[in-house]
């Protein structure tokens, strides 16, 4: 609901694409800075306990974006509630992997998955329909109202888990990856605000690549790392989370620059862009379930690989279709089929990791995949939105230039009202060819994935 309301709350409240960017940005840094926490919280005082918590977090960060009136407070607003979700996902899917035997899982992830989709299906076209008819806040007035439904329904449903481990916090490890996360993904989104000359970006992924370095230095020193070492006993485990780090890196940035590129490139209304991701996201009620049988019936390995596969294919086609003038029956089939992907690679993903790690170790192995996420979400807005920016540029030099336009001011998909048309129109072509070139960069990401996970079909 949020990523369709973004071009709005963008023009309600003074933000450019940085400040959007931030907006998605900030909910992943704040789910990735508490996941190594939620980890141990329920393996040492229960899933359902750290769950609970999680939805209350959620609410708080809820209704403070509701309440917000500047861009800066709902970039906090943001951070809560991602704070809140890495409470909860982690620990739901631990929880699942402990409650059902091998023979069942992957049907449960898939089933899980599946019906999670339906809320995708109904986001969209609701966001866009609140925020037409009534206005951009409504929309985290109606998710807040969906949280205290989930809290009640974890009271009344879910049983408390019986696995218990010992389990320590590695503080220091936390804080230098928060930091490193921060200032790594603050340099790659203001490099499209302020160049990739400005000090402030090159001084910001100085100071995250020093901080990486630490947090590896402290990790080899700590008595009790983020990720225990025992997680890898599984090859599988470290080669599946190498291709979440591919997959990751461009799934969250493909989807902000999608709903971009529908309503402010081609012109679409919030409501028509919410339907368009809704039929993107119903191949995801039926395709989880699918993956999660195939599992079951083959193990994850080529399951895995194969939804890479149809990824990277899908987002090639839709590169090769996009432009500034694409018709929806051109762009409809591409988006389907990436959404059919999504939920394949999604469902098999989520299985592989709890198939990959004793039942002890279930939340700290679903926490470290849902870290590879967030981290990767945190990337791939920052670098996305970035390049498209930077493409955008490359792309209208050529015409720009001769008219005496200063192309550094170009942005992706973004438009001022006292623009000429002809500059317009020269800027939003230049924007739909940019689109085009990052979904093929997307799928090049998506093919990196398969060649990493080239040794599980050979282990298969």
């Amino acid at each position: 609901m949020v990523i369709v309301a973004l071009p709005t709350i963008g023009r309600e409240l003074g933000g450019s694409i940085s400040d959007l960017q931030w907006i998605t940005v900030m909910f992943a840094l704040g789910n990735a800075t508490l996941l190594p926490l939620s980890a141990s919280l329920g393996d040492l005082y229960g899933r359902r306990r750290t769950m609970m918590l999680g939805y209350w977090l959620y609410l708080v960060g809820t209704i403070a974006a509701a309440l917000t009136p500047t861009v800066g407070l709902l970039l906090g607003a943001r951070a809560v509630q991602g704070f809140g979700m890495a409470l909860l996902f982690p620990n739901a899917l631990a929880q699942i992997g402990v409650v059902f035997d091998e023979r069942e899982r992957g049907k449960a992830v898939g089933i899980w998955i599946g019906l999670s989709s339906g809320a995708l299906i109904a986001g969209p076209p609701a966001a866009g329909w609140l925020v037409e008819n009534v206005a951009w806040p409504a929309i985290f007035w109606v998710t807040a109202s969906v949280t205290v439904i989930g809290a009640a329904g974890m009271v009344r449903f879910v049983p408390d888990d019986g696995v218990r481990r010992q389990a320590s916090i590695d503080y220091p490890g936390m804080v230098t990856a928060t930091v490193a996360l921060f200032f790594l993904t603050f340099g790659f989104v203001e490099a499209g605000r302020r160049g990739l000359t400005s000090p402030i970006v090159w001084v910001s992924v100085a100071l995250g690549l020093v901080t990486a370095a630490a947090f590896v230095l402290i990790e080899r020193r700590s008595d009790h790392p983020m990720v225990d070492p025992a997680l890898f006993a599984n090859s599988s485990f470290g080669t599946v989370l190498r291709i979440g780090v591919c997959a990751n890196t461009a799934v969250t940035g493909v989807f902000f620059l999608i709903v971009l590129y529908l309503q402010s490139v081609l012109s679409m209304s919030p409501w028509a862009a919410g339907v368009i991701l809704a039929i993107v996201f119903v191949p995801l009620t039926f395709s989880p379930y699918l993956a999660g049988t195939a599992g079951d019936r083959l193990g994850f390995e080529r399951p895995l690989i194969m939804g890479m596969v149809l990824m990277a294919t899908s987002l090639a086609w839709f590169g090769l279709v996009a432009t500034s003038d694409s018709s929806i029956a051109t762009i409809l089939p591409p988006l389907a089929f990436f959404g059919l992907a999504l939920g394949w690679h999604f469902s098999i993903e989520s299985t592989a990791i709890v198939s990959s790690v004793p039942p002890t170790f279930a939340s700290a192995g679903s926490a470290s995949l849902s870290a590879v996420r967030q981290v990767g979400a945190s990337f791939s807005v920052a670098l996305f939105g970035t390049f498209a920016t930077f493409a955008t540029q490359f792309r209208s030099r050529a015409t720009l230039e001769p008219l005496g336009y200063d192309t550094d001011g170009v942005r992706f998909a973004s438009f001022e009202s006292s623009m000429p048309e002809e500059i317009e129109a020269v800027i939003r072509a230049a924007s739909g060819e940019a689109f085009g070139d990052l979904m093929i960069l997307a799928a090049i990401v998506f093919g990196l994935g398969v060649l990493v996970g080239l040794p599980l079909l050979r282990r298969s």
